[in-house]
């Protein structure tokens, strides 16, 4: 029922944008949403432009560091990833978990989400994942293995 999520959220995300503002955090969160939506229905393309899109104004409404903009640039990070640029998914998931490390703190779940996904992908490029491990595993992070 993805498809039919997409186009509710559609609806809201009109609503939203003109009683609040394309720039409104609440109409962000929506669009972030949608992209979210789009990888979801396989439309991968429309997904990055949209989460570039909302990642561009969360910087400048919210600020690079905040909490939200940096689960944006992680969506931006996957849908680089569902259009084959790995190595800029990569960097950008290893930028994210640098500051979410920093701002949230290494136990946050934002943030062992990341760690998580960073080991992913690094599983799928190169057999480094138990050096990820180790290395998460003494900033006081806990996982137990990966797959």
């Amino acid at each position: 029922r993805h498809q039919e999520a997409l186009a509710i959220l559609h609806e809201v995300l009109e609503v939203r944008r003109s009683v609040l503002g394309p720039r409104h955090p609440s109409t962000l969160t929506t669009q972030h949403d949608v992209a979210f939506s789009l990888d979801n229905v396989g439309r991968h393309q429309e997904a990055l432009a949209m989460s570039q899109e909302v990642l561009e104004a969360r910087r400048q409404v919210l600020e690079p560091r905040h909490p939200s903009t940096l689960r944006t640039q992680h969506r931006v990070a996957f849908s680089l990833g569902e259009v084959g640029r790995r190595q800029e998914a990569l960097a950008m998931l290893q930028e994210v978990l640098e500051v979410q490390r920093q701002v949230l703190g290494p136990r946050h779940p934002d943030t062992l989400a990341t760690q998580h996904n960073v080991a992913s992908s690094l599983g799928e490029e190169k057999p480094q994942v138990p050096n990820v491990i180790k290395e998460t595993s003494s900033s006081g992070s806990r996982i137990a293995a990966a797959k």
